[in-house]
């Protein structure tokens, strides 16, 4: 898993279209900070994920949607925790004439997802329910549980039901009220990411169990959307080089 990180958040920040010293800062959050040298020396799971993130972030700004598709499938197939950047980039993924690339995007990602899962799934369901489901919705895994344990789980089941309800209304609300995003619709990168970051932070503040580690997502996030922010240019300045070395052959 090391190795995967490196090699592909290496590969990301080759392809990233901003300055060398905002490379070097998304490098030290990533790999070097606690924030990523945590993970990397207990052998975190979250470090190929946030990589392959990163490597579809770059994709994105570069108008490669094959690339963003497979990277984000990867991701997807991997953990559920990027799942949100795979839904997120549908809304952002553009080719270099600026024309919507989701289902292209949305096809390579469930594509990978299925056949790394689905086998898995049809041979054992239920072991495929209760670790990809019950266990992210804090079940325990034994079954043989005393009556008072049960209904004290199930009271914290619902308790954490209610808060993500309320979250997801939240978010609803802020989706369609907020002025911001009625005025710059539809999203650029930078904003999609911050957007996500946001998402994150809430998804960790009313999980059933706790996932503290989990903030290495909004706190990357965040500053990916800070880099990008400048460098989220139209589709038309992307291809301008590539008129220019038209222009030049015709001269």
């Amino acid at each position: 898993m090391t190795l995967m990180s490196i090699i592909v958040s290496g590969w990301a920040l080759f392809l990233l279209r901003v300055t060398r010293k905002q490379k070097i800062r998304v490098a030290q959050l990533l790999v070097a900070l606690p924030t990523g040298a945590l993970f990397f020396s207990t052998g975190g799971d979250d470090m190929p994920i946030l990589a392959l993130l990163l490597l579809a972030v770059a994709a994105l700004q570069r108008r490669q949607s094959n690339l963003a598709g497979i990277s984000l499938g990867l991701a997807a197939a991997m953990k559920l925790t990027a799942w949100p950047m795979a839904a997120g980039a549908l809304l952002v993924a553009r080719d270099r004439e600026g024309r919507s690339t989701w289902k292209k995007v949305l096809a390579w990602v469930a594509a990978i997802v299925i056949v790394t899962t689905v086998p898995f799934a049809v041979r054992q369901p239920l072991a495929f329910m209760s670790n990809v489901f019950a266990f992210r919705s804090g079940w325990p895994a034994s079954s043989h549980r005393s009556e008072r344990a049960s209904r004290a789980h199930t009271h914290h089941l619902a308790a954490g039901a209610r808060s993500r309800a309320g979250a997801s209304v939240l978010l609803d609300w802020w989706l369609l009220r907020h002025e911001y995003i009625r005025r710059h619709w539809p999203l650029t990168l930078s904003q999609m990411l911050g957007l996500l970051a946001i998402v994150f932070l809430g998804l960790i503040c009313v999980a059933s169990a706790t996932r503290v580690g989990y903030v290495i997502y909004p706190l990357n996030l965040w500053l990916w959307s800070s880099v990008t922010k400048d460098a989220s240019v139209p589709a038309e300045e992307l291809s301008r080089p590539l008129k220019r070395c038209r222009s030049f052959g015709r001269s």
